[in-house]
């Protein structure tokens, strides 16, 4: 009896099993297994890859699945689970982008050898890849992409479109040979259309068109060693000892500009820059970046959401120039800049060694009533202290003094948007003082003053050009 009664169990158990094999393979069981399957892919593969729609028998599968929300992608074909056989094709179709794209291929194999062939018109380009799985990882992958559309590239990854040009690139991976793999990038006419910093000069710097080459050989299954370099008719960017892989990216460069000039021709004395910095990406953004060629050491940390520099020794004339400030004051400047790119704001704090000015026009003036020699005088130092809101640096509470004069003013406003200053100041010359407002294009200011009892004038209002 007991032994009728536990064969009778066990077929019950075996007969409920097989049902609810069955089941799965039903559009009831397909709706049952729909919500795990999309957990997994989210989990194990992308979070920004939705399944839309699942459809599994006996004989056949269909995936229908959505990236972004701007490709739709089914998977269709035949499947044999007693074989363990596939034979699926992939189409793809973009939805809501400005220039439609489509992707074509198949997949076939068995489930411990797959092989997965796709082609793409991607971003106007010709695209095609190649990969194989054994037992789920990946042995060979070989992917060529020529005429890829940069700009098309950033609006699929959800970037506004302000990087513009072309890429070849290819990529050649297999476990089986000794040389496992390496990769080709090349750049044609690679340029930014927006303005990225609050400074004119390297805004021009990032719109120039970039053209060069990178290549890379994989030392093991996850690190690529990349050499190469790019160039502009302004300047040349090359690496050295860079990795990168799955994931990460750590690159050293040299970055060199022969001439600041050929950048801003009315920059009046010509230098270069020269530097070297990293680029480095493990699941957060940095960049740094070390020059000597402004005079002093100059070292700047950028990371994803803020930029931090530090000035040491640098000679003033030389960061004004590069600023677009007129040219003729002088001296070292130490200090920080801090700024948050969220709320869009910096500061800046530090102070100004030596700091004299050479002649210009009102200075002239001054000298042929007074005889007075401004650019004989040299302050000892100049604590500034400063914030930038909206591309508008304003200069605070500067307070200094020479052996002869004094320089004060409660707030100076310098406008980086329309590259124009307001700076309402009082200059003490000996026992005297002069009231004046330097005013208007920060390459060729004005100046409005009233001589007074300093020159013995009548209170008529003067403005003369300054043409530093």
């Amino acid at each position: 009896m007991i032994k009728k009664v536990c064969i009778s169990f066990i077929a019950l158990i075996l007969f409920l099993l097989f049902c609810s094999c069955i089941l799965l393979f039903t559009k009831s069981g397909n709706d049952i297994l729909k919500p795990f399957l999309r957990d997994a892919i989210c989990k194990y593969y992308s979070k920004d890859v939705f399944l839309r729609d699942f459809r599994l028998s006996l004989k056949t599968l269909k995936l229908t699945l959505e990236y972004r929300k701007i490709l739709d992608i089914v998977i269709d074909g035949d499947i044999s689970l007693w074989n363990q056989k596939l034979n699926l094709s992939v189409n793809g179709k973009s939805k809501a982008v400005k220039n439609a794209f489509s992707i074509h291929g198949e997949i076939n194999g068995s489930y411990r050898q797959l092989y997965i062939k796709l082609a793409s018109n991607i971003a106007s380009s010709t695209t095609d890849m190649v990969a194989e799985l054994s037992s789920r990882k990946l042995t060979r992958f070989y992917m060529q992409s020529k005429g890829l559309n940069l700009e098309d590239m950033m609006l699929y990854l959800g970037f506004d479109g302000f990087v513009y040009g072309r890429v070849n690139a290819s990529i050649n991976f297999d476990k089986r040979l000794v040389k496992k793999g390496d990769f080709s990038l090349d750049l044609f006419d690679v340029y930014f259309s927006k303005n990225l910093s609050s400074i004119a000069f390297f805004d021009y710097l990032l719109k120039t068109k970039i053209n060069g080459s990178f290549n890379g050989d994989l030392q093991n299954d996850n690190l690529f060693l990349i050499t190469g370099g790019a160039k502009t008719p302004f300047y040349t960017f090359e690496l050295k000892d860079s990795r990168a892989g799955l994931g990460f990216l750590d690159v050293s460069y040299i970055f060199e500009l022969p001439s600041v000039k050929r950048i801003d021709r009315k920059i009046k004395k010509d230098f270069g820059i020269v530097g070297s910095g990293s680029i480095s990406f493990d699941n957060s953004f940095k960049m740094d970046f070390m020059t000597s060629s402004l005079g002093g050491n100059i070292i700047t940390q950028l990371e994803a959401h803020k930029l931090q520099t530090s000035f040491e020794n640098v000679q003033l004339d030389k960061i004004l120039s590069i600023l677009g400030i007129s040219q003729d004051l002088y001296g070292d400047f130490y200090g920080t800049f801090d700024f948050i790119k969220q709320n869009h704001a910096g500061k800046i704090e530090g102070h100004i060694k030596e700091f004299f000015m050479k002649k210009n026009k009102f200075f002239d003036l001054i000298y042929q009533y007074t005889k007075f020699d401004i650019q004989k005088e040299v302050f000892a130092e100049i604590p500034l202290n400063a914030r930038l809101e909206d591309k508008k640096l304003y200069l605070q509470n500067i307070d200094t003094k020479s052996q002869n004069m004094q320089l004060v003013t409660k707030e100076a406003t310098l406008d980086f948007k329309s590259m124009r200053m307001n700076i309402p100041m009082t200059i003490g010359i000996k026992n005297s003082a002069l009231n004046l407002r330097i005013f208007g294009l920060m390459q060729s200011p004005q100046v409005e003053f009233k001589l007074g009892d300093v020159l013995r004038l009548d209170k008529k209002g003067f403005l003369y050009n300054l043409n530093f």
